[in-house]
């Protein structure tokens, strides 16, 4: 039976439910709880390290905004092979991540899945992060920050 624009199994017109990452569908923040992760691994230099923590002091007091924060936190990433977060997001989500997955959140995908609706995460998070997220929550659709890579295949430590 071919697809109408009223048909409920037209993608088109299913009810879209989005779901952040940090803080809604995880207990705390992605991206901190990776730079926790690198450093008791010893993967991120006090170099890197003292910047973060100076930002993120700032940014809690309303003294740098958002985006400065989220650009000093994306510089971990210089330099880097586009692959390389590949090595630790395995270990990364089983210790870190999947244990603050909130139950609650879980249920509500789960109630909106299945009611026919699409559940999404939409987050600033970055792929590597999500990904996993998404796959234990079944949510087949992300959207979300991507990194640039440059022409050697290395993240430039900015977003795409």
């Amino acid at each position: 039976m071919p697809l109408n624009e009223t048909s409920p199994n037209n993608p088109a017109t299913r009810t879209a439910a989005f779901f952040d990452c940090d803080n809604t569908l995880i207990h705390g923040d992605s991206q901190g709880l990776e730079i926790e992760f690198l450093v008791k691994r010893r993967q991120i230099s006090y170099r890197t390290l003292v910047p973060i923590l100076i930002a993120n002091f700032l940014f809690k007091r309303d003294l740098i905004g958002a985006d400065r924060m989220v650009r000093t936190c994306l510089r971990i990433y210089r330099g880097l092979p586009a692959d390389r977060p590949a090595a630790w997001i395995g270990e990364l989500y089983h210790d870190m991540i999947g244990p603050r997955v909130s139950t609650a959140m879980a249920d509500l995908v789960r109630a909106h899945r299945n009611k026919g609706h699409l559940p999404v995460i939409l987050s600033a998070s970055l792929p590597h992060l999500i990904e996993p997220l998404a796959a234990e929550l079944g949510i087949a659709h992300i959207l979300c920050t991507e990194l640039e890579v440059d022409s050697k295949g290395l993240f430039t430590g900015r977003t795409a």
